[in-house]
């Protein structure tokens, strides 16, 4: 029957790779994921649609893709049985809702558990980041500082240390500027420019990060340094005295002239 779909409903095939023409050497492939559909043609251009609205249509889910466009995507299981076949159709603009699917041609796709190497180098920790970015959009939903770094954390510290690495770091980097690319369409050839770039920016960017928020000198990053003085904010100072005159800022200001002076040239020398 006909419905609306509730934030917590997920699209078949959630967490799950399908293929058309067979998993080892596929035409296209298909990877779902609770809020996100990620369409790839090796060889050819992919693209990445995050799901503003999941719906019921009888037996298919609705996914709308969030954007100015809204494309309408329909997916369903062939069958009851493990490993079934996944179903899917775009249709074009002009078929209303309930006119759905009409005419519009289906593909089957066949679930897959593992993809060809080439196939999984270049898209594997994209998938990982949007993977690890639905888990901290439901936790920092709620506006708990607490509960968006723990989700942070659980996607970004795979040693399982409390502690972030410049390596770990840079793996965030290289996910996001895929999810970056592929959001607005790509092909395998700029993909794979962009990850290169994205792996030699992030690594340097992960490195000051990591450095920036190092205040034990172990060379990495806890959640502890990355909330301090933000949540909670500074409370419960320690004792001063009254009749101390505050200090102009003007004056602050003179005296980190020098410094400021120093960051003002970085961008010319960077060239």
């Amino acid at each position: 029957s006909e419905g609306g779909a509730s934030q917590g409903d997920k699209p078949p095939g959630d967490g799950e790779a399908a293929a058309e023409g067979g998993c080892a050497a596929p035409h296209s492939v298909l990877h779902v994921t609770a809020r996100s559909l990620v369409f790839i043609t090796p060889g050819g251009s992919s693209r990445l649609v995050r799901v503003a609205q999941l719906r019921s249509l009888g037996d298919w889910s609705l996914a709308i893709g969030a954007g100015d466009d809204q494309p309408r995507f329909l997916l369903r299981r062939a069958g009851a049985a493990a490993g079934a076949e996944l179903e899917l159709a775009a249709p074009g603009a002009k078929l209303r809702d309930d006119q759905l699917p009409g005419k519009t041609p289906i593909a089957r796709l066949q679930p897959c558990t593992a993809l060809p190497l080439a196939v999984a180098a270049l898209h594997g920790e994209g998938i990982g980041f949007l993977h690890g970015l639905e888990g901290m959009e439901s936790a920092c939903a709620g506006g708990k500082a607490g509960a968006c770094m723990d989700a942070f954390f659980a996607y970004a510290d795979i040693g399982h240390t409390g502690r972030l690495t410049p390596a770990e770091i840079a793996r965030v980097v290289r996910g996001a500027a895929w999810a970056v690319q592929m959001s607005a369409g790509t092909s395998e050839d700029e993909l794979g420019a962009g990850q290169l770039s994205a792996a030699l920016a992030g690594l340097l960017g992960a490195q000051l990060f990591v450095e920036s928020f190092d205040y034990e000198g172990t060379h990495t990053v806890t959640r502890q340094a990355l909330l301090l003085d933000r949540a909670p904010l500074p409370a419960n100072p320690p004792a001063r005295g009254v009749a101390a005159p505050p200090l102009p800022l003007a004056q602050l200001g003179a005296q980190l002239g020098p410094l400021r002076e120093v960051f003002g040239r970085l961008p010319a020398l960077a060239r």
